[in-house]
């Protein structure tokens, strides 16, 4: 898919998984885009950029997903990670894409892809 984009938004907890994520970044046509840490305005101009196919939430514990309400309110694909939190507001396959491995997301963003 040579012109899909992953965009990352937010700081890292994780500073081995960071350098990873640069290092992708850093070479040439990888297709991965790290931002950093943004506003809340900001992510939520991005989620409406109309090339902008979905909101992914891969947090391993969450309190409310804010960003996750904020792309469902703007019409937005959702794939987020199976805890409480992401699946109390994302039903799987009717509001959005639950997943629980690499792998899982891996195959229903091959799904999204397809329905372009």
């Amino acid at each position: 898919y040579p012109d899909v984009y992953l965009v990352i938004v937010g700081q890292s907890l994780d500073d081995v998984m960071l350098q990873e994520v640069q290092a992708l970044h850093d070479c040439q046509n990888s297709g991965i885009v790290y931002c950093g840490g943004m506003t809340q305005a900001d992510t939520f101009h991005m989620m409406q950029h109309p090339h902008c196919q979905a909101v992914l939430n891969t947090s391993e514990s969450e309190g409310q997903p804010q960003a996750i309400l904020e792309a469902m309110a703007l019409g937005c694909c959702t794939m987020v990670r199976d805890i409480p939190a992401n699946v109390d507001v994302v039903e799987h396959r009717k509001t959005g894409m639950v997943f629980s491995s690499p792998e899982e997301w891996a195959q229903q963003a091959e799904l999204l892809l397809g329905d372009e």
